[in-house]
């Protein structure tokens, strides 16, 4: 399995998903072989190292991991879409306004790991968890994207999601004003919660397939 986390970004000494991602990959898992891929905040290069490591790695499952700093919840994100529009420069500079990810690419695509057990492992074990259904418009969303495009159009047999992680508590008490943050303890349960769903067995009533699943209109 492979798991992706964002180096930090916007002025920040460090990046949820990554601290977390770091925590969780250390650790053995009874059921799979957790490869951690650290990426760069910046379009483009982002999606490209971790399809560079999807091609060499050829996990059963990715999971991307993002921070949504200003979310009250972990949130297991439902559908990527062909759009970004950057309130901040990346950490390379880049600041895409109205653009779309790929050009003449599909409208989206759905996750193909099962969100909406992941959210309910979580609320079972306390953790405040919910699906959500947009991305953003910023680097999670275009990584989001980029790889279910990638592995649609390759038919590549890897099964992918992206989880929006919360600030750790730290980060919500350096200088980013009254935002929620999340004890470390509590975001590594999550992520355990993410992996172990989406090993199991999918349920048919999740948005799950064969391969990525595009959005229409």
């Amino acid at each position: 399995m492979l798991v992706s986390a964002f180096e930090p970004f916007d002025g920040q000494r460090i990046n949820s998903s990554l601290e977390t991602a770091r925590v969780v990959c250390r650790e053995d898992h009874p059921r799979a072989r957790l490869v951690l891929a650290e990426l760069p905040v910046v379009r483009d290069a982002c999606a490209e190292r971790l399809i560079e490591c999807i091609e060499q790695e050829l996990p059963d499952v990715v999971l991307m991991l993002g921070e949504a700093g200003r979310r009250l919840s972990v949130q297991p994100e439902l559908v990527a879409i062909n759009r970004e529009h950057y309130r901040i420069p990346d950490n390379a500079g880049n600041r895409p306004r109205e653009s779309p990810v790929v050009a003449d690419g599909p409208v989206g695509y759905f996750s193909t790991l099962p969100v909406n057990a992941m959210a309910a492992r979580m609320q079972e074990a306390g953790i405040p968890a919910e699906v959500s259904s947009s991305a953003g418009l910023y680097i999670c969303n275009h990584l989001f994207y980029r790889v279910m495009h990638h592995l649609a159009l390759h038919h590549v047999p890897v099964r992918a999601g992206f989880v929006h992680l919360p600030f750790l508590h730290r980060q919500a008490t350096e200088g980013k004003g009254d935002v929620p943050g999340m004890a470390p303890e509590t975001l590594t349960a999550a992520v355990r919660s993410a992996i172990d769903v989406s090993l199991e067995s999918t349920d048919p009533d999740d948005v799950t397939g064969h391969g990525p699943q595009q959005v229409t209109l």
